[in-house]
């Protein structure tokens, strides 16, 4: 576990790691932490169109970097799909701009971004990626190089191969990183299950 920078602490999880809901939720999450695993249950609706609703587990970061993890199982958990990956968010309210890497329980690979405060992220230009053959077990990855974000999914952690998605856009200097579980579909008491390992940023 390679997480570093501001020393922030939340029960059950490691200094600088904190857990968050962020937007509407309709059912509380989990998180927890045993040995650099860590399961994620999470309710929401989405991270797309205009506002997201999700599981957050991050720290804060500031400027460029790369975002590892490794996404070692999904389940839906009576959602119609759900998503786990690595994301990059400029603040912690529903609409704010994001860029990130998820892959879904039904196989999508989706490089998503968000360029500005409530702007949609359903076009064409703002979530690109295969709709087939990336569910978990998946590596995902970020890198922020100034003002340039590319999104990656690997089998292996080595290969990377071309990037999913790429974007120019302006996110703050100081940002927070780290992995996102959401459950899509189907609101009301059930989650989805997702846990991730090896995740680093640098």
């Amino acid at each position: 576990m390679t997480l570093t920078n501001i020393a922030l602490s939340s029960p059950g999880l490691p200094s600088p790691l904190r857990p968050r809901d962020v937007g509407a939720i309709d059912v509380a999450a989990a998180t927890a932490c045993s040995g650099g695993t860590y399961p994620i249950a999470a309710g929401g609706t989405w991270v797309r169109s205009t506002s997201d609703a999700f599981r957050f587990v991050y720290q804060p970061w500031r400027g460029d970097g790369t975002l590892i993890a490794h996404i070692d199982s999904l389940a839906a958990g009576g959602g119609t799909d759900s998503a786990a990956g690595v994301m990059l968010r400029g603040d912690l309210s529903a609409g704010s701009p994001v860029a990130t890497m998820l892959v879904f329980s039904s196989g999508k690979a989706k490089f998503r971004h968000r360029t500005s405060e409530g702007a949609d992220i359903n076009t064409s230009c703002c979530s690109t990626g295969p709709s087939t053959g990336d569910s978990p077990p998946r590596w995902v990855k970020l890198v922020r190089t100034g003002n340039h974000l590319d999104g990656y999914v690997s089998t292996d952690g080595s290969t990377w191969g071309s990037p999913v998605g790429s974007a120019d856009f302006a996110l703050p200097t100081d940002v927070y990183a780290g992995v996102a579980v959401v459950r899509e579909g189907n609101p009301g008491s059930t989650r989805a299950h997702a846990v991730a390992s090896s995740v680093s940023l640098h």
